[in-house]
């Protein structure tokens, strides 16, 4: 048992209730994983911009476009923090208290965490263990309000407005602003912004002599169209990567659920004397390690028919080059002259029984 004084609490599993109920909710998250996949395999924004034809600022032109100029301000522009910009957001943050009960061995007291008192433990009704509890005030910055700042600018012929563009790069600034008359705690102000570059680079669909957001990515920034399509492509890299680990869990969860009964099952080993703690972890173990394979196999499954569904041409080129590699195998296997039968070797004479006496 934990010490300290308070009251002990148990952590238990689900019932067979819950269990029964979790197999369903499972099977809807496997069956949901193939989407997350998808979505995976559908991060295009990098292709999709290498696409855009290239035009000067003062080119009349139409469709998906990408071109580099100085920019203006279309009008008076609002001032940001740092001067002029594009865009900026102002998130207006107060840092609060929040007391929760948590409990564990490793809670590290900071800056912003302090453990108030020891309340209670809490132990684990499989296991056993039991661990302390206490209430513990952490300082987490809430936002309270929010501005947005938005520019028009040109581009040569063109207007663009940043409201739904992709921006490379943003930079935040934090302004302490003292502390708040209601409550006394401290506030600050959080500025992302986008800064007017000397060259601003901007891909989108041309509407008139506008660029607007169109079904390709609308992209404003201040870097070149190499530099631009290399953080498209890293953007593109860390959000398959996501969705990868977000199928993989949805599966691995899934799995877990379904075979809630079997755990439930486990655990009321814990009443066999002497050994059913050690029976039931071990059984949590190998239902556990049951559904890790599960998931990894499924995902491989899952990760083939979607590049498969994706890729279909590139299916057909691999089935098709893997047909006429077999008829060009099996003709050459016929083409080629049987080779010679090897001479039967003459069988010396038999000798003939002796007559009977």
């Amino acid at each position: 048992m934990a010490g300290g004084t308070g009251p002990v609490r148990v952590k238990k599993g689900p019932g067979l209730i819950e269990s029964i109920i979790g197999v369903f909710v499972g099977i809807l998250l496997v069956l949901a994983s193939p989407v997350a996949m998808w979505m995976a395999q559908s991060q295009h924004s990098a292709k999709d911009f290498a696409t855009a034809k290239e035009i000067s600022a003062t080119d009349e032109a139409t469709g998906y476009v990408v071109f580099r100029g100085e920019p203006e301000f279309k009008g008076d522009p609002d001032l940001c923090y740092a001067g002029t910009c594009i865009w900026e957001r102002m998130a207006e943050e107060e840092q609060v208290k929040e007391v929760k009960l948590e409990c564990s061995n490793s809670i590290q007291e900071s800056d912003t965490v302090k453990i108030l008192r020891q309340n209670g433990s809490e132990c684990d009704d499989d296991s056993g263990e039991c661990v302390p509890c206490y209430d513990v005030e952490r300082k987490v910055w809430k936002e309270q309000g929010s501005e947005e700042i938005v520019n028009l600018v040109t581009v040569g012929r063109y207007t663009i407005s940043p409201k739904s563009a992709t921006l490379f790069d943003t930079k935040e600034t934090i302004e302490d602003t003292g502390t708040s008359f209601t409550t006394g705690n401290k506030t600050r102000n959080v500025y992302t912004t986008f800064e007017m570059p000397d060259q601003l680079l901007v891909a989108g669909e041309v509407d008139g002599d506008k660029i607007v957001d169109g079904e390709k990515p609308f992209v404003m920034s201040a870097f070149d169209r190499e530099a631009t399509l290399a953080k498209l492509k890293a953007a593109d890299q860390q959000n398959m990567v996501i969705l990868f680990v977000i199928t993989f869990g949805m599966l691995f969860i899934g799995y877990s659920m379904i075979l809630g009964p079997l755990t439930w099952m486990g655990r009321q080993l814990k009443w066999i004397p002497g050994f059913g703690r050690m029976l039931v972890q071990g059984s949590k173990s190998i239902i556990g390690l049951v559904a890790f394979l599960l998931a990894v196999v499924s995902w491989i499954i899952i990760w083939v028919a979607v590049v498969v569904l994706k890729f279909w041409w590139l299916s057909l080129i691999i089935i098709g080059a893997g047909i006429g590699f077999a008829i060009w195998k099996s003709k050459k296997s016929a083409d080629e002259p049987a080779a010679p039968a090897a001479p039967q070797q003459p069988q010396a004479p038999q000798n003939p029984a002796p007559p009977a006496a």
